[in-house]
């Protein structure tokens, strides 16, 4: 904290870096300074979103440049991606004149902070899209997949129980097919076999209405060579996996 407190001597800090780097006593000092959110203020900084954000390239100690919701969106983002509900409420306070996407609602959920979904569906109304549940359930989240589908009115779409299944997220699965009327396409079970999830495939072959069908499936993760996976649903409804 002693270091902390010296950070804001450096002109490489912006509001937006330290907002995603979660650094909310640095975040008040450029408060009170009344430093500006700008798209710039990373220096080859990569944000640790999986991949969904691109690397920003910008020159350091524009802390005047004139606001731009790009930059205060992404802060928001960030923030919620990482669960930094803190640091969200503070943007919020710091710029409240600022509109935000719907994806700092779904950001959230992919990475199933259901704290942060809560704070924002109750005290800003840009809200979240239909991803907001494909993420949360292709992540596991059931909890974040319940609360949407009784807070929210985005819904999901077939996505939710695709990539679901392809991550081998059962208990998901199945509350989604019972609760949710969008369905799944053949992809759901495709990649279960093709990932290993033999439960998951499983359980999908045991449904009245599923079709027997046979798809790839690569053996381990340490291992390179395919076989075939050929389900076989008898009259009983007993289901056998056969590898060739």
């Amino acid at each position: 904290m002693r270091i902390m407190s010296f950070l804001d001597c450096s002109n490489r800090w912006t509001i937006q870096k330290a907002a995603c780097s979660g650094f909310l006593s640095l975040l008040k000092r450029l408060g009170e300074r009344n430093a500006e959110i700008t798209d710039h203020g990373f220096d080859t900084w990569t944000a640790p979103i999986d991949g969904l954000f691109r690397k920003q390239h910008a020159r350091l100690g524009e802390r005047n440049a004139e606001i731009t919701d790009h930059g205060f969106d992404w802060s928001m983002r960030i923030a919620a991606t990482e669960g930094y509900l803190d640091i969200i409420k503070w943007l919020s306070a710091y710029r409240p004149e600022v509109k935000i996407s719907a994806r700092v609602m779904d950001a959230a959920a992919l990475r199933g902070h259901l704290k942060v979904l809560k704070w924002l569906h109750e005290n800003r109304s840009e809200g979240c899209s239909l991803h907001a549940m494909d993420s949360a359930a292709a992540g596991g989240h059931l909890d974040v997949v319940r609360w949407l589908h009784e807070n929210r009115t985005e819904g999901c779409s077939t996505g939710a129980m695709d990539t679901a299944a392809a991550g081998g997220h059962l208990t998901t699965v199945q509350w989604l097919w019972a609760n949710r009327g969008e369905g799944c396409t053949t992809v759901a079970v495709d990649f279960a076999i093709y990932n290993g999830h033999f439960p998951v495939v499983k359980w999908f072959s045991e449904l009245t209405d599923f079709q027997p069908r046979t798809a790839k499936h690569t053996a381990g993760s340490n291992n390179d060579s395919n076989s075939n996976v050929c389900i076989k649903k008898q009259r009983s409804g007993q289901v056998t996996l056969t590898f060739d």
